[in-house]
């Protein structure tokens, strides 16, 4: 068994419902990755730093490697996210993960220096390193189960606040929907436009989930026209009031959802972007990149863009 012939980092993406643990090298390709379902029950994180440390000293066997010879592991969760304690304060989507300190316990299982994000900023960048976006201000909004927002300005995320990385995904877009998020607000953009809220809209109306209420409207249900137009509007209206706000070079729209549905994103987006140049700047409209894990190379540049004396202090 050997030292990595080259800079590897281990990578991890914690969401509610899956965990993905990765082996990335610093030109940004995923060597080796697995997927294994978020453990649930009290007992759930340390469950889940035990799964990834295994999971990822077999990796490193199966490659000839020693596992101490990684750089270190970044990790990306859903958030909120403590930066200052980096403790995990998730009660909403990690039932059981609440306080608990990630890093700490990871670091000390697996030896190895350990930092933690959020987990939309650190798809945002790889999506920057990968592109090479580094002269741009780009903006991310990820439609999935929730809605996350990301926002990097010549590399560096943005951040406000002293402890919690913004839930832009949470800014009030019609508050004449009674619907109240967990977030404590009603009509916020999530409670309105994310896959959670799409699937229990469709539910009311019959269907079992948003696709089957797409669906039958492109189908020329006419009966859902009404439905699709607020939920359009409400899309419309919570990406004016992002760009409007952070004035982004470059859009990029991620999520399972926008996996799906980015052609219509786009038709809904375009004439809002032309509409109001002296409010909305030519922004250039992308889609995350599907074909490769920018989440897991997100995660892996907390290690290679460290700062020496925290990899030190980390180590």
């Amino acid at each position: 068994m050997q030292n990595a012939p080259f800079p590897l980092s281990g990578a991890v993406d914690i969401g509610g419902t899956k965990i993905k643990v990765g082996i990335v090298d610093r030109q940004g390709k995923v060597i080796w990755q697995t997927t294994f379902a978020t453990p649930n029950g009290k007992r759930s994180p340390q469950i889940a730093m035990q799964r990834i440390v295994s999971e990822m000293n077999a990796a490193c066997c199966r490659l000839n490697l020693k596992p101490g010879s990684l750089q270190g592991i970044g990790v990306i969760c859903a958030g909120p996210v403590n930066q200052v304690t980096q403790a995990v304060e998730n009660p909403y989507t990690l039932p059981g993960w609440q306080g608990f300190p990630l890093p700490d316990r990871l670091c000390a299982l697996s030896g190895l220096p350990v930092r933690m994000e959020h987990d939309v900023n650190g798809a945002l960048l790889g999506e920057v390193f990968l592109n090479r976006w580094y002269d741009q201000r780009v903006m991310m909004v990820s439609i999935g189960t929730g809605i996350g927002v990301a926002v990097c300005d010549q590399g560096r995320p943005f951040t406000a606040g002293r402890c919690y990385h913004p839930e832009m995904g949470h800014i009030v877009v019609d508050s004449s929907i009674k619907t109240i998020c967990y977030c404590g607000r009603s009509g916020c953009f999530e409670s309105l436009c994310s896959g959670s809220a799409l699937n229990r809209i469709a539910k009311a109306h019959g269907r079992e989930d948003f696709d089957a209420l797409y669906h039958d409207w492109q189908n020329g249900d006419k009966a859902l026209n009404e439905v699709l137009e607020l939920i359009f509007r409400h899309f419309v209206d919570g990406m004016w009031n992002l760009s409007v706000v952070f004035k982004p070079d470059i859009l990029v729209l991620g999520g399972g959802m926008v996996q799906r549905y980015y052609a219509t994103c786009r038709h809904l987006l375009l004439p809002l972007f032309k509409q109001a140049p002296d409010f909305i700047e030519n922004i250039e409209l992308r889609s995350a990149r599907f074909d490769c894990d920018s989440a897991l190379v997100g995660a892996s540049r907390l290690i290679f863009d460290a700062p020496e004396d925290q990899k030190r202090q980390n180590a």
